[in-house]
């Protein structure tokens, strides 16, 4: 199945990322077991148990009251009401054997340093999406210095702000997709796997023209 063939409408497929969780997929295999930082609602969640056979692990700082989302018990691990950058619960996801990391948390400028101070170097893949997110004037943007910084720190980031989608698929109000922007952090030699998105890559060179129009030069 393609990501965005799974039926749930979450801000994953409307953001583009779909073209990325496929070759992700590709490379890993689907009988896996991952993790994503920050639950919510919990669609992105259902989406993955669609997608991948093994366990999803999911961790979320507040409680489970705004949690719908339909997942098989057996499958789905929780930690509500649980910090996730604290050495001991990374090494707690690491007992799960998962084979990469997103993080789909808070979002704020500084949040992929606490991504990489705790998690690299424990998992073999990590995601961070909206890497560099901030609000500016009430519109979500990106932040130019964060993401530099991210290059520098051995981050690859790939833009996926370009034809944003006209309307959601439930709701009239259309749908931007100016902070869609993922960091990938990963330990392998060769990533080969990611080749077909070098069109994305967004490098100190290209900044200005890969995020046009989204970008807080600071």
């Amino acid at each position: 199945m393609k990501f965005n063939e799974a039926v749930i409408d979450d801000p994953k497929w409307k953001r583009g990322y779909g073209e990325f969780y496929d070759l992700l997929l590709g490379y890993t295999g689907t009988d896996i077991n991952m993790c994503e930082l920050g639950i919510g609602g919990g669609g992105s969640h259902e989406r993955w148990s669609q997608l991948v056979t093994g366990n999803i692990v999911g961790v979320d700082i507040k409680d489970s009251s705004v949690y719908v989302a339909s997942v098989p018990d057996n499958r789905f691990i929780t930690y509500w009401e649980t910090e996730a950058f604290t050495p001991e619960m990374v090494k707690t996801i690491k007992g799960h054997d998962v084979r990469f990391v997103i993080d789909d948390s808070k979002h704020n400028t500084l949040r992929w340093k606490q991504f990489h101070e705790h998690y690299v170097g424990h998992f073999p893949i990590l995601i961070k999406e909206e890497i560099g997110r901030n609000i500016a004037n009430g519109t979500e943007c990106i932040e130019q210095n964060q993401i530099i910084q991210a290059i520098d720190n051995g981050w690859t980031i790939y833009s996926f702000t370009d034809d944003p989608l006209d309307k959601m698929s439930d709701k009239s109000e259309t749908f931007s997709r100016r902070a869609s922007v993922i960091g990938v952090y990963t330990s392998a030699i060769n990533d080969f796997w990611i080749d077909p998105l070098e069109h994305r890559r967004v490098t100190k060179d290209n900044i200005d023209n890969m995020i046009d129009g989204s970008i807080i030069k600071k």
